[in-house]
């Protein structure tokens, strides 16, 4: 059981301390902008409980703490006819993001690896201009060679046809 995973519920093991960087996995408060894959900092640990704060976009903290309590989860595996129910913290690390994720974020520095090729028309638009400068932002490649470049991805459903 504990190996059985699934979107939307945290993993079954969670190692937590304090100053670790997290996404919330459950909608809170919109006011207190505790909504789902905020970005949040662990101030302290307890059994039933973390207290952190909210990172706001521009890297700081905002001095409120919020308590986010263990909360039930239920899952079922595929191909099965029975449910889990776990009572996790509504937790996921949050060290590494994805391109949808950090959609919108000022970023003081990242790292895109590009050793395989994106997904999708526009992501990597959308990581490279999550920096404010170019120096700010370390891209992964392949193969050392002359030659740099990556797929233009492009849905072909969306394009105009050449003879109109």
């Amino acid at each position: 059981l504990n190996s059985l995973n699934t979107n939307g519920v945290p993993p079954h093991t969670l190692q937590l301390k304090p100053g670790a960087v997290c996404t919330l996995m459950r909608n809170f408060s919109v006011k207190k902008r505790l909504v789902k894959n905020a970005r949040v900092v662990v101030e302290t640990l307890n059994h039933h409980f973390v207290q952190i704060h909210v990172l706001a976009t521009n890297g700081h903290l905002d001095p409120e703490l919020h308590c986010i309590p263990r909360i039930r989860f239920s899952f079922q595996p595929q191909h099965s006819s029975w449910t889990v129910l776990r009572t996790q913290l509504p937790l996921r690390l949050a060290y590494a993001t994805t391109f949808n994720s950090c959609q919108g974020l000022t970023l003081d520095r990242t790292v895109l690896d590009c050793r395989t090729d994106v997904f999708a028309h526009g992501q990597l638009y959308t990581a490279l201009t999550r920096v404010r400068t170019q120096q700010d932002s370390i891209v992964l490649l392949g193969e050392e060679t002359d030659e740099v470049s990556v797929a233009n991805i492009q849905d072909e459903l969306l394009m105009l046809p050449h003879n109109i």
